[in-house]
């Protein structure tokens, strides 16, 4: 149980990342 909570952060965390970068280079494009 407490593995999957560990891994589900993990995956939020990474997406988060990703989101946050594309995000990120949106803006710097504009």
């Amino acid at each position: 149980m407490i593995v999957l909570a560990i891994l589900f952060l993990a995956i939020g965390y990474v997406f988060g990342v990703k989101l946050c970068d594309e995000l990120y280079r949106d803006m710097e494009g504009k």
